[in-house]
């Protein structure tokens, strides 16, 4: 090792200690363009577009189509049953009739009385919900009361069916989907 090293220093005419310096730090830095004239190999300016440009990428909204809301009151309360929701009563309102939303509300008695029981409870009935429609998409939002043992309101909360199928389809978590729900404790 000590020889190649005394090799090298007799090529490059150094003795021990002498400092090196890398050949890029003694030369000066290359200047991208000289004040006053324009840098080399440029473009120009590209213009922003003003608002009234910009074109958006966003669909239109969609207006829904006047339709009453259809859901198979059977399948509905056998579906309940079999996943033990203790349905007290359901009511549709056909709100698309007069420009409104169709909401279908539903009173239950939850089987645990913690909000994140009461939230996976209302994740199952929206899906109930949505499942058993006889047409596709008539029932826009959801909105449920969850009840005690003596009828009274512990809790209300209230879905879009269009953020439910977000979360279905995975575009977002569970936690998203909480936290776009209206709820009211009582």
């Amino acid at each position: 090792m000590e020889e190649w090293g005394e090799h090298n220093r007799q090529q490059s005419n150094r003795k021990i200690g002498d400092v090196v310096v890398h050949p890029e730090k003694s030369e000066p830095r290359a200047i991208a363009f000289e004040v006053g004239h324009p840098p080399q190999g440029f473009i120009g300016f590209i213009p922003v577009a003003e608002e009234s440009q910009i074109i958006s990428e966003a669909p239109p909204p969609v207006k829904k189509p006047k339709v009453a809301i259809a859901i198979q009151d059977k399948a509905l309360e056998t579906v309940f049953r079999q996943e033990q929701i203790n349905m007290v009563h359901y009511r549709a309102k056909n709100g698309r009739l007069k420009e409104k939303a169709n909401v279908v509300q539903i009173n239950f008695v939850p089987a645990s009385f913690s909000d994140r029981a009461i939230y996976a409870e209302f994740l199952m009935i929206t899906a109930i919900v949505h499942g058993v429609q006889l047409e596709k998409d008539t029932v826009d939002v959801v909105k449920c009361v969850a009840e005690d043992d003596d009828g009274s309101p512990i809790m209300s909360l209230e879905g879009n069916i269009s953020t439910y199928l977000k979360y279905r389809e995975a575009e977002i978590g569970k936690k998203e989907w909480e936290n776009q729900l209206q709820i009211v404790k009582y």
